[in-house]
């Protein structure tokens, strides 16, 4: 990277790190890719001199980098059930994330309780595994995890409830100008993914 200005070779290594591990599993993430962009980055901030706010950056970076890497190192060196409860847990995450889109902020009666009655079975089907792993390894980032699994779970249920009691409440006509809509989304999502 020596062609590079100092920022952009400070922008160039985070972008490698975005790319290789935001977002991405723990458990799969090669710990050689991060121990390189920390080496380097290392000796980045070894050429920066006085810059103050690229180094006060540059230093910021880094600690989110070696932060990182001893979580992959630890949830790796954990074994075979310390990865799988992890993926559980991001696959828990990545559920709540959809809950979020498809639930939050969006008139209840209009909800569609299948999906939710999905993510719910999900859920605890994921916190029984991953519940029953977290016991053996006792590791408390995981169980921490387990208590927001847990919290996820009692929420789904609980919008349920509440998605029922508004559509009770919901005048006749109003509900079916509302399902209405909901079923042009799903003709939308349908033409969008299979038709043609």
């Amino acid at each position: 990277m020596a062609d590079l200005t100092l920022p952009a070779q400070a922008d160039a290594l985070h972008d490698r790190y975005r790319r290789g591990f935001v977002g991405r599993s723990r458990a799969t993430r090669d710990l050689a890719v991060l121990d390189a962009i920390i080496s380097e980055t290392n000796q980045l901030l070894g050429a920066l001199g006085q810059s103050a706010a690229l180094r006060a950056q540059t230093e910021e970076r880094l600690k989110l980098y070696r932060d990182e890497r001893e979580a992959i190192g630890t949830i790796q060196a954990g074994g075979p059930d310390a990865i799988t409860a992890w993926r559980l847990a991001e696959w828990s995450e990545s559920s709540f994330l959809r809950y979020g889109r498809e639930f939050g902020g969006q008139p209840r009666p209009t909800r569609d309780l299948g999906l939710l009655a999905e993510l719910h079975a999900d859920q605890a089907r994921w916190l029984a595994e991953a519940g029953a792993l977290s016991a053996k390894l006792n590791e408390a980032r995981l169980a921490a995890q387990i208590v927001q699994m847990e919290a996820n779970l009692k929420l789904y249920a609980a919008e349920a409830v509440e998605i029922a009691a508004a559509r009770k409440r919901t005048a006749p006509a109003d509900l079916v100008s509302m399902l209405a809509a909901c079923a042009n989304r799903q003709f939308n999502l349908y033409r969008l993914h299979f038709e043609g």
